[in-house]
């Protein structure tokens, strides 16, 4: 059913119609590679910008000294199918027990595609930035 799709006034992927937007759009989703090759979405594929997406992450095991966030643009739901945009390794300075919420991760699209990755460690100095990087964005016809 491709109504929900018109309705937001984006491409239906279902039967090719359009309806014209008012704004910038994502051309394609930006995910967040997840266990098993999934392509977490963040930002899904016509999201009006700019845009953000803000969530904290746990680890995955005790005492874990870094984490890899690999980002990709496309829209299959598997993230080798999609392309490669950025991947931070970022090391954790206070170590704990898995499970327990200590890396914040914020995205950040502005109206022309730019975006800012910016990854932080709760109740630490350590943080770090990555810019300049861009995504392809649909423009009101």
């Amino acid at each position: 059913n491709c109504s929900g799709a018109l309705a937001d006034g984006l491409f239906c992927p279902y039967c090719g119609r359009t309806k014209a937007f008012n704004g910038m759009r994502l051309a394609e989703s930006i995910s967040i590679e997840t266990i098993n090759d999934v392509a977490t979405p963040l930002l899904p594929y016509g999201s009006k910008l700019p845009a953000s997406f803000s969530e904290i992450f746990s680890t995955s095991q005790d005492q874990q000294s870094s984490v890899q966030v690999r980002l990709v643009v496309g829209n299959s739901a598997k993230a080798s199918q999609n392309r490669p945009m950025a991947t931070i390794v970022f090391p954790i300075e206070k170590r704990g027990p898995k499970g327990v919420p200590r890396v914040h991760f914020q995205l950040q699209v502005d109206a022309d595609g730019k975006f800012t990755i910016m990854v932080s460690e709760a109740d630490a100095q350590n943080q770090t930035e990555q810019s300049g990087l861009s995504v392809a964005v649909i423009k009101p016809e």
